[in-house]
């Protein structure tokens, strides 16, 4: 392995704390204790006023630039003045590795890298932008402007089967791609009657005998939540004793309270915002679903695992490859009588519960080690 001490830029879309900035913050801390030269850039904060990111990666010893004109939403005028920006970016920086992290980052930062001759140019997917829901047409375009960023980039790091069977016959990115599963260590959990009893006060109601099913999830269209809904007001008539807790922010904040105030959820659905300690909290649960119309291979969900607690989540992205061999209940997107039916089952067998979590566990521990990212990545990084 190359020890020679380098310069590597991460690149960013959002700074808004998901999946995609724990996994930078990750390798930028271990590249920092590596002796490396690290540098995020990232475009801007949309929903918590103080970046948990960038306060991260200030403490790993990491330096943040911020691009002005970066965000998610597709603009010509914002995304060309975002380009230019990366060009100088990459001029001024001269990095040694360039990572790229997520699907519009990965297009504009792929050519500028191209551009300005990076060394060598990394890009992790973190879930292929054109399997999320999309009109045919879009799902199209979105596929070709992948294929060219596999293209431009000199490795590509996709974190599940899944996905490396996905792009294993394009033409000229078989050899440039490798497969990674994102990795966790051990969280400092909350005991599961101190994390009832912290969530009881925020939400003024007693979780004592009652079912407590949740989720850490953005509120996002991928997330699957406004979709959501029918299966828990179906579970509220059979099971009066539930309430579901969810962690996180985002776009479609407003939707959600509003439906569970049609649906007269307020009893029983509980929005807790966005909290840096959401994982300390995952032991309260006796559930965790994920009902995502799309993703990579969600770290949440591997939190909730190594608690060992259940999970029931959509069949998309690598989720199967995490729960299959009764690890846990896989559930096609669009089967929402099914996924009623499989969490009914788990509510009312406390023994199959228990088994599901116990089996993640004991996975995750043998399979998703951040120790082994950690490793795995940093060979990519070798010239």
């Amino acid at each position: 392995m190359n020890t020679e001490k380098k310069k590597i830029l991460y690149v960013i879309t959002k700074s808004d704390f998901g999946g995609a900035q724990k996994y930078v913050a990750d390798v930028a801390a271990h590249n920092v204790q590596k002796g490396n030269e690290v540098i995020v850039a990232h475009g801007k904060n949309n929903f918590v006023d103080s970046s948990m990111f960038d306060r991260i990666l200030h403490e790993a010893g990491a330096r943040i630039v911020n691009i002005t004109n970066l965000n998610r939403d597709v603009s010509l005028f914002s995304d060309v003045k975002t380009f230019f920006e990366l060009i100088r970016l990459f001029r001024k920086e001269s990095p040694d590795v360039v990572h790229l992290n997520s699907s519009k980052i990965g297009a504009l930062g792929a050519l500028a890298a191209r551009i300005t001759r990076c060394k060598h140019i990394v890009y992790t997917v973190h879930g292929l932008p054109h399997l999320e829901p999309r009109p045919l047409w879009q799902k199209a375009i979105i596929k070709i402007i992948t294929r060219i960023t596999f293209l431009f980039s000199h490795r590509v790091i996709v974190v599940s089967d899944k996905e490396l069977q996905e792009v294993s016959d394009w033409i000229g990115v078989k050899r440039k791609v490798v497969r990674i599963y994102n990795g966790v260590d051990a969280v400092e959990y909350f005991p599961k009657e101190d994390a009832q009893k912290l969530i009881a006060s925020r939400i003024d109601v007693s979780l004592e005998d009652k079912i407590v099913i949740g989720s850490i999830a953005e509120l996002t269209k991928n997330k699957g939540l406004i979709e959501f809904f029918p299966i828990l007001a179906q579970l509220k008539e059979n099971h009066p004793n539930f309430v579901y807790i969810h962690f996180g922010d985002g776009d479609l904040q407003e939707d959600l309270l509003k439906e569970t105030r049609r649906l007269n959820l307020q009893d029983t659905v509980y929005w807790l915002g966005f909290d840096e300690n959401a994982d300390k909290y995952l032991r309260a649960l006796d559930i965790f679903t994920l009902p995502s119309l799309k993703e990579g291979l969600p770290y949440a969900l591997l939190e909730a695992g190594l608690a060992g607690v259940p999970v029931v989540a959509s069949e998309v992205g690598g989720i199967p490859e995490i729960l299959a061999e009764n690890r846990g209940v896989v559930i096609p997107i669009n089967t929402n009588n099914m996924f009623f039916n499989q969490l009914k089952t788990l509510i009312e067998q406390p023994a199959k519960r228990t088994e599901l979590g116990s089996n993640l566990q004991q996975y995750i521990q043998e399979t998703f080690s951040k120790s082994t990212m950690l490793q795995k990545t940093e060979e990519v990084y070798d010239l």
